[in-house]
């Protein structure tokens, strides 16, 4: 019973945050479609950029501290600026700077809400665990996202938007004791799988330095951000094609908040069955590398069609897929891999790939939509958008090959990661 106890916490753990999610991100896209339309997503991106380098340098000054503080003090700072939300969009919901850095806060909400979890979970489950457990665990995104889809979709018209934001607080706020049991059980009983050494504190910009550092002596950390800049912008091109194809089909702000959450319910319905009966088989047959390359090869698939055939249809079922197994085998397979690191990567390098330079890629990614579609500039279509998409999708998945290769050499030598530690 207590070898599933922490398996149980983490499930209810990422189902609760990815219904709070889910609950959220309708009203995001539709709120900055509704005011801007999709000529304000490279700029979005880019300001994700901004954003999250001093979200990041804020994570990293305290990272040192104890698990319990660092992320419970986390998990409240994300819900308190979730109340805050609540209040701007019930007060201005047709002011245009409003919903744009509502948009901006919902993305390091969701990095960052995610990013805490999965710390946590790596950091107490060790790499057997991983390819038993992580399967079952990361169907939990899935389940969540179905049911904050499916309650938004169902409310959406009977409490509206302000409803749903007070609404999603509430689940939101139901994560704590979770933790706190979590945290218990790896405190008391929890398998000592990696060494109790403190994360050293970082001071000023100087973490920047020092994590960029251990990057750049590390084959296995330099692919691992390599693929987290591809992870980024591979699907922000694509997230682009589809909010342009929805803003013309949809202009009514309840509309298109409906429609998102049906293409959110049924992408998650089909990611929560594929990661309950396939994930853990992808991972035992596929390995890390395989089961990660279908994400990519689906992105390309997806960027491919649409070019021959701009539509809306052509651009949602290769978005759902995309986002289908980026959200399962994808993310099982990549989460696996920290699972051998030290805590020193799980809390403070993780943190830095998987947030800062991940949404440094974000910026990068608007700038590119930017010199692509703006009207001073070189004008283009979603079609070129997908053409350009398919060379990045390319390299997304040689980067995954190469990934596998150095993944493979660290199983067998994992002191190769540690030496790059400063």
């Amino acid at each position: 019973m207590s070898a599933l106890l922490p398996v149980a916490l983490s499930f209810a753990w990422y189902l609760l945050t990815m219904a709070t999610v889910y609950l959220v991100m309708p009203i995001r896209s539709a709120f900055l479609m509704v005011n801007f339309g999709p000529a304000v997503l490279p700029w979005t991106f880019m300001a994700n950029a901004v954003t999250t380098g001093i979200v990041v340098w804020l994570y990293g000054r305290w990272a040192h501290l104890p698990r319990k503080k660092l992320v419970g003090g986390t998990l409240g700072v994300l819900w308190s600026t979730l109340i805050v939300w609540w209040v701007a969009v019930v007060a201005a919901p047709k002011v245009g700077w409003v919903s744009f850095l509502f948009s901006v806060w919902t993305d390091i909400f969701v990095i960052m809400a995610v990013t805490v979890l999965w710390s946590t979970i790596d950091d107490i489950f060790s790499l057997k665990t991983a390819g038993q457990r992580y399967g079952l665990i990361a169907s939990a995104g899935p389940l969540g996202a179905i049911v904050g889809s499916f309650v938004g979709k169902a409310l959406i018209h009977r409490i509206g938007h302000s409803g749903l934001m007070l609404l999603a607080a509430g689940v939101f706020a139901s994560v704590f004791p979770i933790f706190a049991a979590l945290d218990r059980w790896a405190a008391s009983t929890g398998p000592k799988v990696k060494e109790a050494k403190p994360v050293r504190k970082l001071q000023s910009l100087s973490q920047f330095v020092e994590v960029g550092r251990a990057i750049a002596r590390s084959r296995l950390l330099l692919l691992i951000t390599a693929i987290a800049c591809f992870e980024c912008v591979v699907p922000n091109l694509m997230t682009y094609i589809l909010n342009t194809a929805m803003a013309l089909a949809y202009p009514k702000m309840e509309d298109m908040v409906e429609a998102f959450a049906v293409f959110f319910l049924w992408t998650n319905s089909i990611a929560f069955l594929v990661s309950i009966a396939l994930t853990s088989v992808a991972l035992r047959f596929l390995g890390v590398g395989g089961t990660m390359a279908a994400c990519s090869l689906v992105s390309l698939g997806g960027f491919a069609l649409f070019a021959a055939w701009p539509t809306l249809m052509a651009t949602a079922v290769p978005k759902a897929l995309e986002d289908t197994l980026r959200f399962t085998w994808y993310r099982a397979a990549k989460e696996s891999i920290y699972t051998v690191a030290p805590r020193e990567v799980v809390y403070r390098v993780k943190a830095h790939i998987e947030v800062f330079i991940y949404r440094m890629a974000s910026g990068g990614s608007g700038l590119l939509l930017l010199v692509l579609t703006g009207d001073r500039l070189l004008g283009l279509g979603p079609a070129a958008v997908a053409l350009v998409g398919v060379p990045l999708a390319v390299g997304w998945t040689v980067a995954i090959l190469y990934l596998d290769r150095a993944f493979a050499r660290m199983k067998e030598e994992p002191e190769s990661i540690q030496e790059s530690i400063p």
